[in-house]
């Protein structure tokens, strides 16, 4: 009997301990999810570094923006972008004297002056516009990235072997490298494609998604855009008496003034104003002092004055 008590006792002591032991492992996690947590709170953010531009700054849904890198070995000193829907290229958007130089990072905007998709001579199938690249450098050359992908890509690398430039840069579709030199050289050695090219919806052009920012000096201007004329500062008045009325405002001297004014003393009014020398005065003026009146006033030289106003001195 005592060695079942004994043995009972010793069960109990060790399920009791057993019980304590489970309940301290059971708060170690706890303490770890907590540093774990505050650990993943203090992290450093990075911001993305910002380069000198080419093109002006832009926002909307048809705006593209992306990065490139000068790898050429060439200082560039002319960048634009033609839709294949346009007859030349645009003017430069680097400003001038401003080289993209070799090794450098720049940030472009560009704002299309087309968007509509299209079709090619006489079949039905739709096709995506395309725009090509022409790069100017600092020893008069040039040369033409064909079929710029701007829809596939946030940054690129610029590269020349030859005459041949082009591309490498990540698809943004695919995740994949590209590296357009073959299709470059493949381009290089086929005929111009001469086949028309027609666009679907012209009016697509018309309504383009981007807002310049005010604040932004424009390094070029888009083709279909001209300048707004500067602003005139109204003329002086410089007529003389021999094309002109004296203190009064004539539209056109062979024509007549504007609102009541003589346009040639010599045959308009004394003291008064005729709005066609040809065609008389207005309401109570001579047309002619020569052959007016005296200290009055006449409707018509051929038929007379009015009353007590004689027509010929």
């Amino acid at each position: 009997m005592r060695k079942t008590i004994a043995a009972l006792t010793l069960i109990s002591a060790l399920a009791l301990v057993g019980c304590g032991s489970v309940t301290q492992s059971a708060n170690i996690p706890e303490a770890t999810t907590a540093a774990t947590t505050a650990e993943a709170t203090t992290e450093p953010t990075t911001e993305k570094e910002e380069y000198k531009l080419i093109g002006r700054k832009a926002t909307g849904s048809d705006v593209f923006v992306l990065d490139l890198e000068n790898k050429t070995g060439k200082e560039i000193i002319g960048f634009t972008v033609k839709a294949e829907t346009e007859e030349k290229y645009p003017d430069n958007m680097l400003e001038e004297k401003d080289t993209f130089t070799k090794d450098e990072k720049r940030t472009l905007y560009y704002v299309p002056n087309k968007v509509s998709d299209v079709v090619y001579g006489e079949s039905d199938k739709i096709a995506n516009l395309q725009y090509t690249v022409k790069l100017e450098f600092a020893d008069k050359k040039e040369a033409i990235l064909h079929n710029f992908p701007f829809d596939d890509l946030d940054s690129a690398e610029i590269y020349l072997e030859g005459d041949i430039a082009y591309i490498k840069y990540t698809s943004k579709l695919t995740k994949e490298k590209i590296d357009t030199k073959a299709a470059e050289e493949m381009t290089a050695k086929l005929t111009d494609n001469t086949e028309p090219v027609h666009e679907i919806d012209p009016e697509a052009n018309e309504h383009i998604d981007a807002a310049y920012e005010e604040d932004d000096t424009p390094s070029y201007s888009p083709a279909n855009q001209s300048p707004a004329p500067a602003a005139q500062a109204p003329a002086a008045n410089t007529q003389t008496p021999d094309s002109g009325c004296g203190n009064g405002f004539a539209t056109n001297p062979d024509a007549g003034c504007g609102n009541g004014f003589a346009t040639n003393p010599d045959a308009g009014c004394g003291n008064g104003f005729a709005t066609n020398p040809d065609a008389g005065c207005g309401s109570g003026f001579a047309t002619n002092p020569d052959a007016g009146c005296g200290s009055g006033f006449a409707t018509n030289p051929e038929a007379g004055c009015g009353s007590d106003f004689v027509t010929n001195n």
